[in-house]
């Protein structure tokens, strides 16, 4: 004797999961939606940045990298008041190291901004 297997449902693309028809204003939100996302990903793709991701590229992992190749860090360094020479890591300043590189033209031409990240330390180490 076989026992009773559950009767399998198909749904045909006008119904929804629960029998009844999605309708006209169904099918259009779901449209209007999935029309939204194709044109965040594509202006993402054309004219993103990091800041738009997962709709926008993320550039770390976006291009090639020749496994011979060369790659450039940066590190930040301060020296204390009493001529110590520290690495602020993102707990000393709050700010992550990607986050600096990202800005790196920007501290670069306005050296000033600097100061923030060094008040920001020495509030959190006196």
């Amino acid at each position: 004797m076989v026992p009773d297997r559950p009767a399998t449902v198909e749904h045909s693309p006008r119904t929804s999961p629960t029998g009844g028809d999605i309708g006209f204003r169904g099918r259009s939100v779901r449209l209007g939606l999935t029309a939204v996302a194709v044109g965040l990903l594509l202006y993402g793709t054309i004219a993103g940045s990091d800041n738009m991701f997962p709709f926008g590229p993320f550039r770390m992992y976006a291009g090639y990298y020749s496994p011979n190749g060369v790659i450039t860090s940066n590190v930040l360094m301060a020296r204390t008041a009493n001529g110590q020479v520290v690495i602020p890591t993102q707990a000393d300043i709050g700010l992550a190291r990607g986050d600096i590189e990202g800005e790196l033209r920007a501290y670069q031409g306005d050296p000033g901004r600097l100061g923030d990240l060094a008040r920001t330390f020495h509030r959190r180490h006196p």
